[in-house]
């Protein structure tokens, strides 16, 4: 009865050790995407200052993720976070706006590959298209706000996909 009784306890202290790292590891996904999203906004209103800021943002976050609570989705969190990390600083440290663009184009298609491996975002997302800058995006909104042209062109593009919430 006793050894029962001492399985179940371990047994639920793992449960609850688990539940608790994928808590967590959804709420550090949270806020990496709530960073790309804030660069991504500050790029559409043209505000390089502003995305220099959440481009910090975005790689702290991103060294926050207890990648070993991931379980299966840890190769694929592997494979993405060393590149957004780069881009992100990259863009942090880039002289100019047209730079911070040209960061995020990569940043973007590597956060949607992500979004698309991981399947733990909690709210429904698109990857948008702009054919002028050849760039995607992926965005919080099905109106299209285009990060690559800003306020000269803020709503060239369209929706490609719609990533939907896992719950």
């Amino acid at each position: 009865m006793k050894k029962t009784f001492l399985a179940a306890v371990l047994i639920a202290v793992a449960f609850g050790q688990s539940a608790f790292a994928r808590t967590d590891s959804a709420s550090v996904f949270k806020n990496v995407i709530a960073s790309y999203l804030e660069l991504k906004n500050a790029l559409t209103i043209d505000n390089g200052e502003s995305a220099a800021v959440s481009a910090g943002h975005l790689f702290t976050a991103l060294g926050e993720m207890p990648a070993d609570s991931l379980d299966s989705q840890h190769a694929a969190w592997t494979k993405y976070h060393e590149k957004l990390s780069r881009e992100a600083m990259q863009i942090k440290n880039a002289d100019n706006i047209d730079a911070q663009r040209e960061h995020f184009k990569t940043l973007s298609v590597d956060i949607y590959a992500m979004l698309k491996s991981l399947e733990i975002n909690d709210v429904d997302l698109y990857y948008d298209y702009c054919p002028m800058a050849k760039a995607y995006w992926v965005s919080e909104e099905g109106n299209i706000v285009n990060p690559y042209l800003g306020q000269s062109m803020p709503t060239c593009g369209s929706v490609k996909d719609t990533l939907k919430a896992y719950r």
